[in-house]
């Protein structure tokens, strides 16, 4: 994964904020040239609400088949894949419905001005979330993420040649090693969480659900069936009774 992110350096580099900015979101990034890879942030996603708040094509997939984030979720399919196999262990109501979705827009049965304009891209997208931003070398203030969905979890999953890394969830109480190679799971719109500075080059892939994309794609999303709720222990149990569920 760490070697696959390196085809995204050009893109990262054009994400930063052209001059200093106040906004939370946009700081914490480390100085341009104290890292191996450019700092910034790319994110990916077949369908969410750009500035027009219309359903839309993320930036980074127009372009098939030679842009660098076509080129990067190519090749990096294998590894969304297995994270989408631990999500399914962590929120497996959550990791179901995300699939039937992406199953429909690449079949093309989920049908909309943005997915049509996918093209090819839409066989390549192996991720359950509708949604997932790359990292690139950046401490994250302590934040909630306003546009997720709080029922279902965040997967983030931290990767690099670093040390020192540390994730906090102050509110309650825990702090944890972050590690290369650690994977969490968190309902970022509920618990506010940080991410420390570390000594070296760290990359965060960090996969969503939005909650509006989800509602106008499967309205039932929106309602207060087992699709919107929190997991529980009993839905583990009655998974393990019945598999093919």
């Amino acid at each position: 994964m760490t070697e696959n992110i390196q085809i995204l350096n050009g893109l990262f580099r054009s994400s930063l904020p052209a001059s200093p900015t106040c906004k939370k979101r946009q700081r914490g990034y480390k100085a341009s040239g104290t890292t191996t890879t450019s700092p910034g942030t790319v994110s990916f996603s077949p369908c969410w609400f750009n500035l027009a708040h219309r359903l839309s094509v993320s930036t980074s997939l127009r372009g098939w088949p030679g842009k660098p984030g076509v080129r990067y979720l190519q090749e990096d399919r294998d590894s969304l894949c297995i994270l989408g196999a631990a999500f399914s262990l962590i929120h497996p109501i959550a990791a179901k419905r995300g699939l039937e979705i992406m199953e429909g827009i690449t079949n093309g049965t989920v049908k909309n001005q943005a997915t049509n304009s996918l093209d090819q891209a839409r066989l390549l997208w192996s991720s359950p979330f509708t949604a997932f931003s790359v990292i690139s070398n950046r401490e994250t203030e302590l934040h909630r993420d306003g546009k997720g969905f709080a029922p279902f979890y965040d997967l983030l999953a931290t990767v690099g040649n670093y040390t020192g890394g540390r994730f906090e969830v102050p509110g309650i109480g825990l702090h944890f090693r972050y590690d290369p190679g650690t994977m969490m799971g968190l309902c970022g719109k509920a618990l506010e969480h940080a991410v420390a500075e570390v000594d070296g080059d760290r990359f965060c892939v960090v996969q969503f659900f939005h909650r509006k994309v989800l509602e106008l794609l499967q309205s039932d999303f929106s309602g207060h069936g087992q699709s919107s709720c929190w997991m529980r222990v009993e839905d583990f149990t009655d998974l393990s009774c019945h598999p093919g569920s």
